[in-house]
Parts: C-alpha cells; structure tokens; sequence
C-alpha cells in the first residue's frame, strides 16, 4: 500500500495539491475496487443490511460511461423498514473557495432505501440481492495425506488410495479402491466376505471396513453427504462428525470404491 509521506518539520509548507489527494484518494479507492471486483460479479450485500432499512453496505452496478456496467462498493445508509428498493444516490457538497466562489466539493455517493419502486437511476431489489460471505481457510496442502482405517480396501493395479489434500479453501477427496481380504499375504477379491473371516478367524471391524478422513479433513459438526461411484454406478456415501466414510451398502469381495469430490469444511 502506497503512504503520503508526511514531513513534521515542514508543517507550514507542505505540498498539500489537487494532485497530492488525488494520489490519496486512489489509495482510499484500492480495497473498495478489490471487494467489488470479486467473483462473480454483480450486486451483493458485504456486510449489514441484515433486514429491511439496515445500514450496511453493498456492491452495486452503476454505468461505466461506454453502454457497459461498472461495481462499486457503496455505503447502505438506514432507512425505513417497509423498504424493498436500494437506490444509488448522489449528493453533491459545495463549499467557498478563497475567491468567495462556491465551488462543489465533494459529491456524496451511497445506497438509499426506498419504499417505492424508483422512476429512473440505479437500483436493485433488495430480495434479489445475494449476501457475500467470507471466512479464513487454512493454507493449501503440497502433498496428499492418505485416509486411515479401510484395511479391508486395497489399492488394484491402476487404483489410488483414499486421500485427502486442501485446495483452494475446500478439502479434495480421491481415491480408486477395491474390497478384499488379505489372506497368507495375498489379497482374495472373489467369494463372501463374512464366511471367509469366519473361516480364517477373522473379525469385520470398522477399522477393517470404513475408512476415516484425517483430523481437520471434515465438519466434526455433522454428517457431509458426497457422490461416490460404486461398482461403477453412482452412489452416495457420508462422512459422519468423526471423519467416518460409511457405505449405504454392505461391502462385498472385489467391491469397486471410487471418489472424486471437493468437501466445504
């Protein structure tokens, strides 16, 4: 961010010119061009205007002076709470000048409620206008981190494990598995599951069958529903409040798992 540099020493002569505000005025003008510029575009409640006639504040799309639209950031100011109308308003200050001229100094451009649906000008309907919401989001990830638990899904030839990576504020879950039981260390991926556990003394738990999402990877808050394909057909699954991927079916041997989803968290 550019800074006037102001001198102590020189209090009685400092350049303070036209150009020098206009220079500060460009640098006032820098966050309220960024909030407006933000995708997508269009006219947006940023913060306030929680009913009716409440202050605030909004982007809104004036004309650009070539047939196009231009948005801007304006101040909401309070109103009447019958309101349905935010009206673009101009008020223009004068002041007099060292010559005793009257001179317009500043023109005042803000948002006004209006009961009535105006004649002419610029202006939105507050109902259709979109409320803006921002929120912090961890940094992004280099690498993937792999899910736990599953150990029952196994990675075939031309799979990808279940992982998990932050990108752009949203968690990526991904993978490609298969169900099987590892036996005298080869992976059988053919016959019923429960009989063969049975078997060979083996117990179906959750760590064998549902595979968990690393701490901070979900909303420990309640359940995220996702699309999943299963056996090659799309399904669905959820990922409870502990990070749990539970299956709406019962796995089977050579059960196919594939994830390619973004998670809000």
């Amino acid at each position: 961010m550019n800074r006037q540099n102001f001198d102590p020493e020189n209090v009685n002569n400092y350049p303070l010119t036209i150009d020098r505000l206009a220079e500060a005025q460009g640098d006032w003008l820098l966050p309220q061009k960024m909030v407006a510029g933000l995708l997508p575009k269009g006219g947006c409640i940023v913060a306030g205007c929680e009913s009716a006639g409440a202050p605030g504040y909004a982007v809104a799309g004036v004309p650009d002076g070539n047939g196009g639209t231009a948005y801007e950031l304006f101040e909401v100011r309070g109103g009447s709470s019958s309101s349905v109308y935010l009206v673009v308003t101009e008020r223009t200050l004068t002041a007099e000048n060292s010559s005793g001229a009257t001179v317009a100094v500043r023109v005042e451009r803000y948002l006004a409620w209006a009961v009535n649906r105006p004649e002419s000008g610029t202006y939105a309907a507050y109902a259709d206008l979109p409320r803006l919401w921002l929120r912090k989001a961890p940094q992004d990830d280099d690498v993937w981190t792999s899910c736990t638990g599953g150990l029952w899904w196994h990675t075939p030839l031309g799979g990808t494990s279940l992982r998990v990576q932050r990108v752009g504020g949203k968690v990526h879950l991904w993978g490609k598995v298969k169900y099987g039981l590892r036996l005298n260390g080869a992976v059988v991926f053919a016959g019923n599951a429960n009989e063969l556990a049975t078997t060979n003394n083996l117990i179906r738990t959750t760590a064998s069958t549902v595979p968990e999402l690393p701490e901070g990877y979900y909303n420990p808050n309640g359940d995220t529903l996702i699309p999943i394909k299963y056996n090659g057909a799309p399904s669905i699954a959820v990922i409870d409040g502990e990070g749990q991927l539970l299956i709406t079916q019962e796995s089977e041997l050579g059960d196919t798992l594939e994830i390619n989803t973004w998670i809000e968290v």
